[in-house]
């Protein structure tokens, strides 16, 4: 089996079995997964890089929490994720699997439903057979958001085209029009001109339009690694561009807690709590989510529910040197519960005679949204409320008689181009390790 790529703060402390990832290989079937198809699950399988492996562990560690899956729903739930092309139709399933994993790891006892419930997905066992129920929900990218994506991956390529290596470029784009493809187009054709003024100068220039569609494009030198050199043969760049969260994503999320709650009103409510889960993206203000939640609870509109969690994981990136960083896991947390008269401490003890513990499977925990910020020219940006693509490409002139050692910086891909016998026959030498600021598929 190839070697994957684990963060070193759990590295040494892994037995075979868990870098094998043995337990994903009992879920689905290894002879599966080491096939070549294109589906969400394979396309991760086969990453060994760390932001893959983080991942990958997170659904290792929540199955063998589990110790024991009902049969039944192991088989409806690998049918339904083997036959999806999309990751954002799996992304609930697995939301399932891991809440299911936290809670057991945290010593509770956890039942799953042999048969596809229509309310809940979960039951957790309590004091005296107190159970909660658990609607495990989902709110994740918008097609626009993943358009986003797309048009900006689109406008990256036509502008490296136009580039020259001798001149390595750091661009943002700051969008304030809605119409993001209508910049898009805007972009591409005013860039030859102001790339020609440009020419690699040390002081920024900035183009756009004031009128529709607004944004704003900066360019700057791309400055260089302490002792590198860019290569020569391909121009070198980073791009960041950002696009205001519609207001409806809010919105989204609220109709989805709104649901959840009209079905707990089909069922009986006989020694048992009613509990929402809900895993979000990034376009999801923590904050507003409270806010909202709180208030719904104290108008009474969500009698149903007795508590809601908020969840949120993703990698981020801590800096550990100047030019380095590494990735870890941050699983963002909240839980609002509907009982004004208790804590939520005494509403949990009456009901399971200990504390409701869940236990993330890799990484830290943080009751507040991580801070998404990006220092440009010198000045800092508050990238919240935003949806954010950020990458790039930096082609360094390697130095032969020294062992590379790889920038990790987020989501830029380094390369090192080298000439072993000096004989002017370049080879290019790029890291296994990938490094994205996303998870594939939650």
């Amino acid at each position: 089996m190839k070697k994957r790529h684990f963060p070193s703060s759990i590295e040494s402390k892994l037995s075979q079995d868990e870098r094998e990832l043995s337990a994903i290989g009992a879920f689905f079937g290894f002879d599966w997964l080491e096939k070549d198809l294109d589906t969400p699950v394979h396309r991760l399988w086969s990453d060994l890089s760390t932001i893959a492996s983080n991942e990958l562990y997170i659904y290792d560690q929540s199955i063998r929490a589990l110790k024991v899956l009902p049969k039944p729903w192991v088989r409806e739930r690998c049918s339904h994720i083997q036959g999806e092309k999309q990751s954002r139709a799996i992304a609930g399933v697995l939301h399932e699997l891991i809440v299911a994993g936290m809670f057991s790891a945290g010593g509770h006892t956890v039942k799953l439903p042999s048969k596809k419930q229509p309310v809940y997905d979960i039951e957790i066992v309590g004091k005296n057979e107190h159970i909660s129920r658990i609607s495990c929900k989902y709110v994740g990218a918008k097609t626009s958001e993943v358009r986003f994506h797309e048009v900006i991956e689109d406008v990256t390529k036509q502008l490296v085209k136009k580039m020259l290596p001798a001149f390595p470029l750091n661009m943002m784009l700051h969008i304030e029009s809605r119409n993001y493809e209508a910049v898009a187009a805007s972009v591409v054709r005013a860039f030859d001109e102001a790339y020609r003024k440009h020419r690699g100068a040390q002081a920024p220039l900035m183009f756009g339009l004031t009128d529709e569609p607004k944004y704003l494009f900066t360019l700057t030198r791309l400055g260089e690694y302490q002792g590198l050199r860019f290569s020569s043969i391909s121009p070198s760049y980073s791009l960041i561009a950002c696009y205001p969260i519609h207001p409806n994503e809010q919105r989204k999320f609220e109709e989805c807690v709104e649901k959840a709650a009209e079905d707990f009103q089909k069922v009986p409510a006989q020694n048992s709590s009613n509990l929402i889960s809900v895993l979000v993206n990034v376009s999801i203000d923590l904050k507003r989510a409270r806010e909202w939640i709180e208030l719904q609870f104290a108008s009474g509109n969500l009698s149903s529910i007795d508590g809601i969690f908020v969840l949120r994981m993703q990698p981020i990136q801590e800096k550990i040197a100047e030019d380095s960083c590494t990735n870890i896991v941050c699983t963002e947390f909240l839980f609002i519960g509907n009982h004004p008269d208790e804590d939520y401490a005494t509403f949990v003890t009456k009901r399971f005679g200990k504390p409701l513990t869940m236990v993330v499977p890799l990484g830290a925990v943080s009751e507040s949204e991580t801070d998404t910020k990006m220092c440009f020219n010198g000045q800092e940006f508050d990238l919240r409320g935003n949806y954010v693509h950020f990458g790039g490409e930096h082609f360094i002139e390697g130095k032969n008689d020294v062992i590379m050692s790889f920038p990790n910086l987020p989501n830029i891909a380094v390369a090192f181009d080298i000439d072993p016998m000096n004989n002017g026959n370049l080879v290019r030498i790029t890291p296994i390790d990938k490094n994205r600021s996303y998870f594939l598929l939650i």
